[in-house]
């Protein structure tokens, strides 16, 4: 069981605004189902670029246990490591930045239940809520480290292409001269 579902509100809850929490859960939902799908075409690049059965079995029986950030961040190691990595990693992009929303939603909703538990509206151990508000802070920082490290991937592989462009630029004036 997700661990943002540990402390969802309940029926007899004295917490008013269930709409905000079904609100929360089906973007919860929703960002899983995208972040999954990213993971998905990850790993169908992946099998493209033929990496072996087995390594790809494991990522999607890690996806299928929902530890998206091990599948990015395996996915990243593996693709560091093709010849022209560029679409592939507008792809981890994408996921990183689902994952980061994702983790942003879910550390939303545990803060305020938290907040709830620690204003006695809601029943509740304060100590495991705090707790599992540690762990959710820690996960979506993980993720937003994730994002950066994508990023500033990206950006060398921008830098590198731009570098050769101006190069062959540079060498083709020489040459006609």
């Amino acid at each position: 069981m997700p661990p943002y579902q540990k402390f969802k509100a309940s029926e007899s809850s004295h917490y008013s605004p269930q709409r905000d929490l079904s609100k929360d859960d089906i973007m919860i939902k929703e960002g899983q189902r995208h972040l999954e799908a990213s993971c998905e075409v990850i790993i169908s690049v992946l099998r493209e670029k033929r990496l072996p059965e087995p390594t790809l079995m494991e990522l999607h029986k890690e996806l299928s246990s929902k530890q998206y950030t091990t599948v990015l961040s395996r996915s990243q190691q593996y693709i560091q490591c093709l010849p022209s990595p560029e679409g592939a990693v507008l792809m981890l992009t994408s996921g990183w930045e689902s994952l980061c929303r994702l983790n942003a939603i879910r550390l939303k909703q545990v803060k305020r239940q938290w907040q709830q538990i620690k204003l006695a509206q809601e029943p509740g151990d304060l100590r495991e809520a705090s707790r599992f508000c540690q762990e959710v802070s820690e996960e979506c920082a993980a993720s937003h480290l994730g994002l950066y490290k994508v990023n500033a991937w990206k950006n060398r592989l921008t830098h590198i292409r731009n570098t050769t462009d101006r190069l062959k630029e540079k060498r083709r004036k020489s040459v006609s001269l």
